[in-house]
């Protein structure tokens, strides 16, 4: 007979937290190469 495989709470938490910190990491690259980097060469030209 065989036994059931039980899963404890923490390892799907854990990789939730992975996954989630990836896509967050994500967002926040996307946004600084477009937005930030624009915002911080106006001001740069605005310096000159």
């Amino acid at each position: 007979m065989a036994e059931d495989a039980v899963t404890s709470v923490a390892l799907p938490l854990g990789v939730g937290m992975a996954l989630s910190a990836i896509v967050l990491t994500g967002l926040y690259v996307w946004r600084a190469n477009g937005e930030f980097d624009r915002l911080t060469r106006s001001i740069v030209e605005d310096a000159k």
